[in-house]
């Protein structure tokens, strides 16, 4: 088992990074055990910024073995800019071999992108990603958006690039 709590980090990560601020009075605790390959994390992080990125309050649930990682992200406020924020941010993983199951659902104060809610299977290989999309909307410009189940977009260096998002 472990836990770890910081007090004022901010100044100690600026002499690695300058674009990282916070980290100040974070918490991540849990168990790694090694004769059973399980890994549980659990992580509180009040606040941060990365460059023109802001989160605050950032949990982080974890759970995994040798064959799979399970992470559950949750963001109470997430600012990109002046204009664009999302008070609620949800990324769920669940990643095997080269496949991750992405679960991503935010809500957002600004009336051009006010929801969304994306699912996906996104494989990676050694020359790109493939992305099969599952049922997946987004509110942009007060229209709804969807990509139907089964959509696809393929980005690999040795194949033409395609997608069939309908």
């Amino acid at each position: 088992n472990f836990k770890i709590k910081t007090n004022y980090v901010s100044d100690l990560l600026n002499l690695f990074d300058t674009t990282f601020q916070g980290f100040n009075n974070s918490e991540i605790s849990g168990r790694l055990d090694t004769r059973q390959n399980q890994l549980e994390l659990d992580t509180y992080v009040p606040a941060l910024a990365y460059k023109q990125f802001e989160f605050q309050n950032i949990n982080i649930k974890g759970k995994g073995t040798l064959q799979n990682l399970a992470l559950t992200t949750t963001i109470d406020h997430l600012k990109v800019s002046d204009s664009l924020s999302f008070p609620f941010t949800q990324i769920d993983l669940l990643a095997r071999n080269d496949s991750t199951n992405v679960k991503f659902i935010t809500e957002s104060d600004n009336k051009n992108i006010s929801s969304g809610s994306i699912n996906a299977l996104v494989r990676t290989f050694d020359d790109g990603i493939a992305i099969k999309f599952d049922t997946t909307n987004f509110v942009l410009n007060g229209k709804r958006w969807a990509i139907e189940e089964n959509g696809e977009l393929e980005l690999r260096s040795n194949k033409v690039s395609h997608g069939e998002i309908v």
